[in-house]
């Protein structure tokens, strides 16, 4: 008997191989491996092919995936997997019969199993994958300022395996007190979390000859700012001021979970809750008040809040208003110098500034005017500078605040205005204003000698008719 299973054996050419082990990440995909090596190159026998893949974890039975007939048609079986995984008909032709799974999930993870008929030969594989996944302790998304577990996870874990943390392409350097590493790597803890912490985190796990990185997104509820960083909006008085913050585009923000208080602190009051003068506007990744108009009495500090399950977030943000200072009031004399200043009670939130013309090729040949300490001086102005212009406020790159002068010109004639110094002509119109006096009084006194003789005419030609009457009658 047993003479003849060894020579039923060597008859179908068996070939069996030790288990290999494949690891994959969560969302990623696999090769698992079934290679004949004596079939490489040869493709006689191809329809006499037949191949079958099945899966088995623990706690459920083995399961087909798919089959492979004759004729190369796939016919794949009732389990959700199967509908994931795929064999490349044109590379069985040189004897690779490999399984490639994708989209893969940790319910994926067990032993595969490829058996082969081909011809006299008989195939048999067995492939242990294991799936790592990087999971959180969190029951939802997380919160600014909350608790905090990654967890690196295989379904059947590999005793001897490695596992270490990086973001950024750089190890993750535990800190020992907000950050650190627990279980032997396994586990990464944040005891408070910060909106610096979003972004890509990455378990890598190695076993033997074995390597994979396992990817997480990490997303906290809260403001995209740090609680340190406490912006500045600059404004011009009575005008529009909008004040805003970035929020994480998830977080519910409803009248009852997010507003705005004036102050900060425990005297802060609610504002912005149907008032004409300050309004509250709540959208998906931002919350902003518009205060119109800004007033003197606006100058300060507001606080916006979110309000999760009772967990209060906040940031502060700056209120501060600006003016324009010239050092000529009215319209400027053509060829004169001008100087135009922004006042403002606190700096501290301005790191640049920019003046701009509204016709932007003004200066651009020979520079017509320099900025000089954030403020804008023109040695000479010309008609050319005539307008508007705004002064742009940066604080690390961001406008912080605009505001405009309007630059008017005396109303005289431009070239005849810069043909003559302003001192030659005060010096003509005094000038001409002395001489229209002269011209005036010397007039009048000629006028009064005239009115003067002809008043004495009359009364000389009685005395004369008179003495001709007498003549007469002697």
């Amino acid at each position: 008997m047993a003479l003849f299973l060894l020579s039923a054996a060597h008859a179908f050419n068996t070939r069996a191989f030790a288990t290999e082990r494949v690891i994959a990440a969560a969302g990623g995909m696999a090769s698992l491996p079934c290679l004949d090596g004596d079939r490489v190159g040869r493709k006689a026998g191809y329809r006499k092919l037949a191949l079958s893949w099945s899966f088995e974890r623990t706690g459920m039975g083995k399961v087909p995936l798919l089959m492979m007939g004759s004729d190369g048609v796939v016919k794949r079986g009732l389990c959700e997997t199967s509908g994931r995984t795929r064999v490349s008909g044109e590379r069985t032709d040189a004897g690779d019969y490999s399984l490639t799974a994708r989209d893969l999930r940790s319910t994926d993870a067990g032993v595969y199993s490829c058996e082969v008929r081909h011809g006299s030969v008989y195939l048999e594989r067995a492939v242990e994958l294991h799936v790592v996944q990087v999971t959180t302790d969190a029951v939802g998304l997380p919160l600014e300022g909350s608790k905090l577990n990654l967890l690196c996870e295989m379904a059947e874990p590999l005793t001897g395996a490695r596992y270490s943390w990086h973001r950024g392409g750089n190890m993750v350097t535990p800190t020992g007190q907000r950050v650190w590493t627990g279980d032997s790597g396994r586990k990464l803890h944040f005891s408070t979390l910060k909106p610096e912490d979003q972004g890509d985190w990455e378990c890598h796990v190695t076993f033997e000859m074995l390597s994979v990185n396992a990817h997480y997104q990490l997303k906290v509820l809260g403001f995209l700012s740090s609680p340190q960083d406490v912006p500045t909006l600059y404004a011009r008085p009575d005008s529009s001021a909008t004040l805003f913050l970035a929020l994480m585009p998830e977080v519910p923000c409803q009248p009852q979970t997010c507003g705005w208080l004036r102050g900060q602190g425990q005297d802060a009051q609610p504002v912005g809750n149907g008032s004409d003068h300050a309004r509250t506007e709540r959208h998906p990744g931002s919350l902003s008040l518009t205060l119109t108009p800004a007033l003197a009495s606006d100058r300060g500090f507001f606080t916006g809040y979110v309000n999760v399950s009772g967990h209060w977030i906040e940031r502060i943000v700056r209120l501060e208003l600006i003016e324009v200072m010239a050092s000529q009031v009215g319209p400027v004399l053509v060829g004169s110098s001008l100087s135009i200043n922004v006042s403002m009670g606190y700096a501290a939130g301005v790191d640049s500034v920019e003046w701009q013309h509204e016709n932007g090729s003004v200066g651009q040949a020979g520079r017509s005017f320099r900025e000089e300490g954030g403020g804008l001086y023109i040695p000479q102005v010309t008609a050319a500078h005539a307008g508007n212009w705004t002064c742009t406020l940066y604080w690390h790159g961001e406008i912080v605040g605009e505001i405009s002068y309007l630059l008017e010109i005396t109303a005289l004639d431009y070239q005849a205005a810069e043909a003559a110094p302003s001192s030659r002509r005060i010096t003509l119109v005094v000038a001409l204003s002395l001489l229209l006096v002269f011209i005036v009084g010397a007039s009048l006194i000629i006028f009064r000698k005239f009115m003067s003789r002809r008043r004495n005419f009359p009364a000389l030609d009685v005395t004369l008719t008179t003495v001709e009457a007498s003549v007469k009658k002697v």
